[in-house]
C-alpha cells in the first residue's frame, strides 16, 4: 500500500496538503504535512513529529524514485515524494532502512507535535509556511510543557532534504534566523537553547498559558500587497474558558496580534477549534463556542483594512454546531471554505467574471447570509436576473384568485435539472415553493424532467393537467386519470 510516511511502521495521522510552487512560474505541486510517531524503538514509546513532504512529477508512472527520501520504490501515479527539512532526530530503530535521521519540525522533539496546517504565501505565493502546537512534558531542562503554538517557514538550502530548511518564526524573532536543525547545547536548534527562545519562537500570547489547534492561511488586507501568513488559534484564557486569537507576520521575521491583541470570541464564553480564511483583502474567521448548554458555530470578518480593523460578526446568534457537523464529531474544526465562484443548488459551481470568492461553512443557509455580507444586494440581483431571463416564469408564479365554491388541488411541480433547479409549472401556493428532498439526489443524474414529490395527504386524487411538453412548448390538457410520467426522457429512480 503506498505511504507517505517517513516509516511505514510508525503512527501517522492528521494530514494537511496545499498546492503552490516555490518558484514563480512554476507548475504547483502538492506539499502535506502530517504528525508521526518517531524517536524510539517501539511505536508506543515515541512523541509525535511534524514532517514534510513535497511531491515531484516525474516523466511517467513506475518509474523508480532514485535518491528520494524517505523511499526510492517505483511510483504508482507520476510522482515522487521528498521529504523536507535538516535532519535533526534519531529514529531510534536499531536495523534498516529505518534507522535514520530524520527532518522533524519539532521545536522541542522530546514532546508531542500535533495538528498542524501548511499555506503557501509571499510575493506569488511561494514561501511554505507550516503551524502546529506542542503538548506533554518536556525532557531537556529548562523547556516548557504546557502546550504552545509554532510557525516555520521554508528556506532555500541545498545540503537539506528536499533543497530547504525550516526557519522557526514567532512572536520574538525579530531580526532573527532560528533554522531548525541540530545546533547548541541540546541539537535542536537555538529555539530548543533556553525558555526565553522557546517563548521567543512561539506564537501564544502568553507563553505559560495553554495555546492549542492553529490554523494558517495567506493573505493580506492591503490590495496589490504579497500575501502573508495568517495565524488563528484558541489559548487559555482562565476560569476553564479559551478565546480565540488572530496573528499574522509583520516584516517577514516575527508575528504580531492582530485586533489589538484582543480575542475576537467573547471572553465570557469557551471558545475552540478556529479557522480562517480570507475573501479578496478580507479575512474570515470561524470558530466554536459554548453558550450556555449549546454549542455554537460563529463567524465574523474584519472590516476597515489594515490601518483600524474592526471584527464583525457575520452570525452574531451562532450556529448549532449540529447543523454544520455530524453528532459524532463534535471537535471537528468549524471549518471555512474559500470557493472562487458560486454554487448552485446541485452543487456545480459557476464562474462569473470578477468573481471575488466567498468563505462558507457547509451550512447552506449560513452560506446565503455570508454571500450577502461579502456583496451586498446579490440575492437582490439574482431575483431581477430571474425575472429578465424567464419572464414566463413569473407569470406562471403570480397567485390566481380562488373562485368561490371551487376546491383548488394543486399540480405537480415540473422541474428540470440541467445544473440548477428551474420551476416550469406552478400556480402560485407558496407551501409548494419548497424543493423536494430528493431534488438534489436526482440532480447527480444526467438532465432530465421530472415531477416533484407532494405532501402525501394531497398525492392520491391529483389528475395530471400538464400544460408544458417536455420540450417547453404548450400542449392540450389531459383529460384525466392518474399521474403519469411524460413519454420518453429518464425517469427519477
Amino acid at each position: 500500500m503506498p505511504s507517505l510516511n517517513i516509516h511505514t511502521d510508525r503512527t501517522a495521522e492528521n494530514p494537511s496538503v496545499a498546492g503552490g510552487a516555490t518558484t514563480a512560474g512554476n507548475d504547483p505541486v502538492p506539499w502535506i504535512v502530517w504528525e508521526e510517531n518517531d524517536g524510539a524503538a517501539a511505536d508506543a514509546d515515541v512523541s509525535r513529529q511534524i514532517f514534510v513532504a513535497k511531491g515531484l512529477k516525474q516523466p511517467g508512472a513506475g518509474t523508480a524514485c532514485t535518491g528520494f527520501k524517505p523511499s526510492a520504490a517505483n511510483n504508482l501515479n507520476g510522482f515522487c515524494w521528498q521529504q523536507v527539512g535538516l535532519d535533526r532526530l534519531a529514529s531510534g530503530q536499531p536495523t534498516p532502512p529505518d534507522d535514520t535521521i530524520d527532518p522533524t519540525l519539532n521545536i522541542d522533539p522530546t514532546r508531542a507535535g500535533v495538528e498542524p496546517d501548511i499555506a503557501f504565501t509571499g510575493k506569488n505565493d511561494t514561501v511554505v509556511w507550516v503551524v502546529w502546537y506542542e503538548e506533554n512534558d518536556t525532557k531537556l531542562t529548562g523547556l516548557r510543557s504546557n502546550q504552545m503554538v509554532f510557525a516555520a517557514k521554508a528556506v532555500a538550502n541545498a545540503t537539506a532534504d528536499g533543497g530547504f530548511q525550516w526557519v522557526a518564526v514567532g512572536n520574538g524573532t525579530a531580526g532573527q534566523s532560528n533554522v531548525l536543525d541540530v545546533s547548541g547545547a541540546n541539537h535542536f536548534g537555538p529555539c530548543a537553547e533556553s525558555q526565553a527562545n522557546e517563548d521567543a519562537c512561539s506564537l501564544n500570547k502568553i507563553a505559560g498559558r495553554e495555546a492549542l489547534n492553529p490554523r494558517v492561511a495567506a493573505g493580506t488586507m492591503t490590495a496589490g500587497q504579497p500575501t502573508v501568513p495568517w495565524v488563528a488559534w484558541e489559548e487559555e484564557f482562565g476560569g476553564g474558558r479559551h478565546v480565540i486569537y488572530v496573528s499574522r507576520l509583520v516584516g517577514g521575521d516575527h508575528f504580531e496580534l492582530f485586533n489589538g491583541g484582543l480575542a475576537v470570541s467573547n471572553a465570557n464564553n469557551d471558545a475552540s477549534r478556529p479557522d480562517i480564511t480570507f475573501a479578496g483583502n478580507v479575512p474570515y474567521i470561524s470558530w466554536q463556542e459554548q453558550v450556555g448548554t449549546s454549542l455554537l458555530t460563529i463567524v465574523g470578518h474584519f472590516e476597515g483594512g489594515a490601518a483600524a480593523p474592526t471584527f464583525v460578526l457575520d452570525t452574531p446568534d451562532g450556529v448549532a454546531a449540529s447543523r454544520v457537523h455530524r453528532r459524532r464529531q463534535p471537535a471537528a474544526h468549524a471549518d471555512l471554505v474559500h470557493v472562487h465562484g458560486e454554487p448552485d443548488q446541485c452543487g456545480r459551481l459557476r464562474l462569473p467574471g470578477g468573481a471575488v470568492g466567498t468563505p462558507v461553512l457547509p451550512l447552506h443557509g449560513l452560506r446565503a447570509r455570508l454571500e450577502e455580507a461579502l456583496r451586498p444586494g446579490v440575492r437582490a440581483e439574482r431575483r431581477r436576473d430571474a425575472r429578465r431571463d424567464r419572464p414566463d416564469l413569473v407569470e406562471r408564479n403570480t397567485p390566481r384568485r380562488r373562485q368561490p365554491g371551487r376546491l383548488e388541488r394543486p399540480r405537480p411541480l415540473r422541474l428540470r435539472c440541467d445544473g440548477r433547479i428551474r420551476l416550469e409549472q406552478h400556480d402560485g401556493d407558496a407551501r409548494r415553493q419548497r424543493r423536494p428532498d430528493d431534488v438534489r439526489r436526482s440532480c447527480k443524474r444526467p438532465p432530465h424532467w421530472f415531477d416533484a414529490p407532494l405532501p402525501r395527504r394531497r398525492r392520491l386524487r391529483l389528475r395530471d393537467r400538464r400544460r408544458v411538453r417536455r420540450d417547453g412548448h404548450p400542449r392540450q390538457p389531459a383529460t384525466g386519470g392518474i399521474d403519469r410520467p411524460p413519454r420518453g426522457g429518464a425517469q427519477p429512480p
